[in-house]
């Protein structure tokens, strides 16, 4: 099953804003991405950057917080972050310009341009593209051996990681996120063009979309403007200076560094065909189906979902002590991309990113907690399943509980009949009824979109373990 990817793993704090912007002049739009904005965030911590665009023109713009805390340095609009993930549009964009000269195809197997990698002739460039090749995370120690050292790590020692060990599954049965896939596509770039990856995308992609605060990641070159970056600990209540270990092990799967308005330019050079043609981009942003029809919620280098209805393409990245997220709306031609220079467990950029497009388009989230009754929480007890995994819904506290098996529980608060949102997380869920009106599933998924699963009610009693202890009257 292709779980709920942000369900157990992207935990931050959900925003239930209800703002209403129809018929709003842009200084009271205005007013409301900065009170968004100004809600979660404190102005002497570490902050970020947040852009937003429509039709081709920047509509707001707003550099928060510290772009270095020890010495008191105010974020400018200007300031260079790891934009991590967001690396693999790049990746992408750069296979399909090959792909356009005739260099490869698609359908090419990786041994074709990396004949010494074990797994090749199972794998074609599609299958990295769409994360549905299989290739494995790398061994621990070996990386561990490469975050360790002081000087440059090659694409080759990086490959070297993970290239002996087993696919995770038959290569285009599944799908899995994989940086390592977009490793060998950096590999098999450098194969074909003959030029490093750096190189070339500072030639082909950069330059044309007239990017020029971007720059392939290099700890120990000298970047004007780079933030520095934190990571806040939740045993300490406080901000400490992170570790962003040594950035080319991301290389094209997520080395790359940037500033907001040049995430800017690269998404209209993108729109307007600069730099692919619009049947390449088409394919990129349109969602890959596995065998049989099942949707991936992936292109080639974009995640595929909506808000509120509105399609949407986006990615987002997360490294040592920076988050990223940008997400575009083709309907409406809005981009909004937000960068920071911390990580913590209580925001993520994607979460920003999501309420303030949703908010330009006039499609505003309206999630606001709302009571029910300890009976009426009580009817959706019981276990729930999808492809063999169990998970429990039970009561306590007269609050409602989710947990798969082996996780922890996870509150799940009601907005409206039979709906609820995960706190916490960017999470929703409705309860499906039958004819009689008994509870029969849930049906769960990302409020952008970007992944749902159903969750089958079955007829199992929930785990005595499960439910709440008994307190004395």
């Amino acid at each position: 099953m292709k779980e709920l990817m942000t369900l157990l793993v992207l935990v931050c704090s959900f925003s239930v804003n209800a703002f209403v912007t129809k018929g709003q002049s842009p200084r009271q739009l205005t007013a409301k991405f900065d009170e968004l904005i100004s809600s979660q965030f404190k102005g002497q911590e570490p902050g970020g950057v947040v852009l937003i665009t429509q039709n081709g023109k920047i509509i707001y713009r707003k550099a928060f917080g510290l772009a270095n805390v020890e010495l008191e340095v105010p974020m400018k609009d200007e300031i260079v972050f790891n934009i991590a993930s967001i690396t693999k549009q790049f990746t992408a964009v750069a296979i399909l310009q090959l792909v356009e000269q005739g260099k490869l195809s698609l359908r090419d197997h990786v041994t074709k341009y990396l004949p010494d990698y074990p797994a090749g002739a199972q794998i074609t460039i599609e299958n990295l593209l769409t994360h549905t090749a299989g290739v494995p995370g790398p061994a621990p120690e070996a990386m561990a051996k490469l975050q360790a050292r002081r000087d440059l790590v090659s694409l080759p020692e990086i490959i070297a990681t993970f290239e002996n060990r087993p696919l995770d599954f038959a290569p285009g049965t599944k799908w899995s996120y994989s940086n390592n896939g977009y490793m060998l596509l950096g590999a098999i770039i450098e194969k074909v063009s003959g030029s490093s990856y750096s190189d070339y995308l500072e030639k082909n992609i950069f330059k044309p979309a007239g990017m020029t605060q971007t720059h392939f990641g290099d700890d120990y070159v000298l970047i004007k403007n780079r933030a520095a970056s934190y990571v806040y600990s939740r045993s300490e209540s406080r901000f400490l200076n992170a570790r962003n270990e040594k950035i080319e092990l991301a290389y094209s799967a997520g080395a790359i560094q940037s500033t907001a308005e040049d995430l800017f330019k690269w998404n209209e050079a993108i729109r307007s065909h600069k730099l692919i043609k619009k049947e390449s981009l088409e394919k990129a942003q349109t969602e890959y189906k596995l065998p049989g029809g099942k949707g991936t919620n992936y292109g080639y280098g974009w995640f595929i979902g909506n808000i509120q209805g509105s399609p949407i393409v986006e990615h987002g990245g997360n490294m040592g002590g920076f988050m990223s997220h940008s997400i575009y709306l083709p309907q409406e031609d809005v981009f909004a991309v937000v960068l920071y220079n911390f990580r913590t467990a209580t925001h993520l950029p994607e979460f920003l990113a999501g309420d303030l497009a949703a908010l330009t388009i006039h499609k505003p989230f309206n999630i606001r907690e709302i009571a029910v009754a300890d009976n009426v929480l009580k009817t959706y007890v019981g276990v729930y399943e999808d492809e063999g995994v169990e998970r429990l819904i039970t009561v306590e506290g007269g609050k409602l509980y989710y947990q798969r098996t082996g996780a922890n529980k996870l509150s799940m608060k009601p907005y409206a009949a039979d709906k609820f949102f995960f706190e916490n997380t960017a999470v929703i869920g409705e309860f499906k009824r039958d004819a009689k009106n008994n509870i029969i599933s849930l049906e769960v998924s990302n409020k952008r979109g970007i992944s749902s699963s159903v969750l089958r009610r079955t007829d199992k009693p929930v785990p005595v373990s499960a439910t709440p202890p008994k307190t004395n009257p």
